[in-house]
């Protein structure tokens, strides 16, 4: 409906009792002009607002420009007092460097942006500008936020919906940084002398510079060769043309230096002073440019002027090892300069080893160095006479890190008026290198499952710096149990499956120690594979000696097996039966049969039973036919006799019935002995006459054939 009353149509609009008080059932009437707009509404107004933003680059570069710009459109009828409010990112992200409106004024609170765009007409479009400068530092992403808004009374808002825009700005993405500085030797130049500039092209950023481009024009007048130019290793080098030189780098990595030298004659037209102009430049993005040019002006010298430089080797260098300092000074006035005293004191954490001079005697300490230097000439003939070099060595204690400061100070007994350059400090960038080497041995090689084992574990430093937040980590096989653990520095835990020592420091040359006792899980059967690394907060040179693996034999115990007796022994069966039988003669067979069983395991028994049967019968000449045996021992042994040769042989001897007394607790039974058949007496079988009883008894008694043919039988 709002749409249609913008439009011009009439529409009546009822107001509720509580809108207008003392008034009931009121209705108002509202004629709307569309055409234009010429009068503006008399109670209310609308308007449809909206908000648009565009932020260039996105990503950025960090430390790069950033311009984020805001479009307010009214899309009709009518806005007045239009208000756009933005709020900004934090200065840790972005910095706010100015704001542009197309009309209006704008107020700042804070991270908070209000410009007053006043009234918007039908169609109307203003804008507001912010140029920021990315954070150097600025490393996730973030946003800028922006709201419009007609705050004018009885002023309605058609469609609030498009009246807000957030825009959110990529990660920044990290730049080279190229940064150029020059420093002139002496400080002051003379008339046809020399006069040395020294040139450091630093790469500031994160990212490589690629293509970096040394550029210097020369004072007026000045005189160069390509022999007077000296550089690093970086590019193909200098080339001069007249009083411009152009040097070629190559590619410098994030943090790194390159350094020119050159040495120029002084014009004899020099009147006053001498410029110089020096530029950098990359073909890759850079985050900040404003460093890359510097112009050095080096006035001509006068009267006494002492001055003083100091330049250190290696910057940056590594705790541990030795700096090297060159300390220069030189009188660069006119008249001579007597009582020269040359002093230079090393930073914290530095210790002197030695310290030479060209002139005069020096004395140091630890600390240290004073040197008197003497007299140093002044200009004769517009030409420099004289000055003393101090070479200083100092040790870089192991424990230092950080930025370290050296002075150098020079002083004379006669007036001076320019002092400035009669001291210098020198700054250098202390860096941590620690090589960590890991050992390891085992105390038991090869073991047994159940036995307990020890290991040293040796983290050592040789440096050249200490070495912080030291860890030292064994790696544990399977199936070993920790019980105990060791160490000589810091403090150890026990997590599952590693154990880890931690030491805050660990000096160079020094050892981290820990003992480890496990105990190997008797169920272990394959070798134990061990493996233990350290390592440290500070950056290590050699990654090869971080790791170790120890293998520990495993041994499979050899099984121990007892001879026990199956009772298998030695049985010697002596059958010896005597038969007399006497009807009308008296016959009296003896038989003897003997069974040997010898086993290969211990004991042997020998057991020998004697059964003797003596069978004697009388008959009448009446019965003489029909002989009747007098007892049934014989059949007996007979029977005895025919189990041994009908029973099947098993896997265990029989036990003689005299042994089963005492060996029955101890000695297996056969499970496939055959079940007796049930004996049979004289009072339940029938008589047999005498002749079948010789002949059967003589062929059951007959002997095998060949020796051991046949195996007792199972009990």
């Amino acid at each position: 409906m709002l749409k249609e009353i913008a439009r011009g149509n009439r529409f009546a609009i009822r107001c509720p009792k509580w809108a207008l008080s003392g008034i009931v059932g009121l209705f108002a009437i509202f004629t709307f002009q569309g055409a234009g707009h010429a009068l503006l509404p008399s109670i209310l107004d609308f308007t449809d607002l909206e908000v648009s933003a565009t932020a260039d680059p996105n990503p950025p570069v960090a430390g790069g420009p950033l311009v984020y710009v805001v479009t307010v459109t009214n899309n009709g009828p009518f806005a007045s007092n239009t208000e756009l409010t933005t709020t900004l990112p934090g200065s840790s992200n972005a910095i706010l460097k100015q704001v542009t409106t197309s009309k209006g004024t704008y107020t700042i609170v804070g991270n908070t942006v209000t410009c007053d765009l006043g009234q918007l007409p039908d169609g109307g479009v203003e804008y507001a500008t912010f140029e920021m400068r990315v954070a150097p530092s600025a490393v996730e992403p973030f946003q800028f936020q922006s709201t419009v808004e007609a705050t004018a009374l009885l002023v309605g808002e058609l469609d609030p919906s498009n009246n807000t825009v957030a825009t959110t700005i990529m990660t920044p993405l990290t730049a080279a940084d190229m940064a150029v500085e020059v420093t002139t030797i002496p400080e002051c130049g003379l008339v046809g002398d020399n006069l040395t500039y020294v040139v450091k092209v630093r790469n500031l950023g994160q990212a490589d510079a690629l293509n970096v481009t040394l550029q210097d024009f020369l004072p007026a007048g000045s005189i160069i060769s390509a022999g007077s130019i000296e550089s690093t290793t970086h590019g193909s080098g200098c080339t001069p043309f007249g009083t411009f030189v152009n040097c070629s780098l190559g590619t410098m990595p994030g943090g790194d230096v390159a350094c020119v030298t050159m040495t120029i004659d002084v014009p004899m037209s020099a009147t006053m002073e001498l410029v110089l102009d020096t530029s950098v430049s990359t073909s890759s993005m850079e985050g900040d440019t404003t460093n890359n040019m510097v112009r050095t002006v080096v006035p001509l010298c006068e009267f006494i002027d002492m001055s003083v430089d100091v330049f250190d080797i290696y910057d940056p260098i590594v705790a541990g090892t030795t700096q090297t300092y060159q300390v220069i000074a030189c009188n660069q006035g006119l008249d001579d300069a007597s009582d020269v005293i040359l002093d230079f004191v090393l930073p914290d954490g530095l210790t002197l080893v030695s310290a030479t001079s060209t002139m005069g005697v020096c004395t140091p300490t630890l600390t240290s160095v004073s040197c008197n230097v003497g007299t140093l000439g002044g200009i004769l003939n517009n030409r420099l006479i004289s000055k003393a070099t101090l070479t200083v060595e100092a040790f870089v204690s192991p424990s230092v890190t950080g930025t370290v400061i050296a002075h150098a100070t020079v002083t004379v007994s006669d007036d001076e008026t320019l002092l400035d350059n009669n001291s210098e400090p020198e700054t250098t960038l202390v860096r941590a290198m620690a090589d960590l080497e890991v050992l390891k041995t085992d105390q038991i090689d090869p073991i047994q499952p159940g036995q307990m084992q020890t290991y040293e574990l040796k983290s050592t430093n040789y440096g050249p710096s200490d070495a912080t937040g030291v860890r030292l980590v064994d790696l544990l096989p399977a199936g070993v149990m920790v019980v105990s653990v060791t160490s000589n520095l810091g403090s150890c835990q026990i997590y599952p499956g590693s154990v880890e020592c931690q030491a805050a420091v660990l000096p160079a040359g020094q050892v981290l120690i820990a003992y480890l006792g496990v105990v190997v899980d008797v169920t272990a059967i394959e070798d134990l594979e061990n493996i233990a690394f350290t390592e440290s907060l500070v950056r290590d040179p050699n990654h090869q000696n971080n790791v170790i693996q120890v293998t520990t034999g495993l041994v499979t115990p050899t099984p121990t097996f007892t001879n026990t007796p199956t009772n298998t022994p030695t049985e010697t069966f002596t059958f010896t039966p005597t038969s007399t039988f006497t009807p009308t003669n008296t016959m009296i067979p003896t038989n003897t049969f003997t069974s040997t069983f010898t086993p290969t395991n211990t004991p042997t028994q020998t057991f020998t039973p004697t059964a003797t049967a003596t069978n004697t019968a009388t008959a009448s000449t009446a019965s003489a036919a029909t002989p009747r045996v007098a007892t049934a021992a014989p059949r007996t042994a007979s029977r005895a006799i025919r189990a041994a040769l009908k029973a099947p042989v098993g896997p265990c001897p029989p036990t003689p019935p005299a042994a089963r007394q005492t060996e029955s607790a101890t000695s297996p039974r056969c499970a496939t002995a055959r079940p007796r058949a049930a004996r049979r007496t004289a009072s339940n079988r029938p008589a047999l006459p005498a002749a079948t009883l010789a002949a059967a008894t003589a062929r059951q008694l007959k002997p095998p054939t060949a020796p051991g043919a046949l195996q007792p039988a199972p009990a």
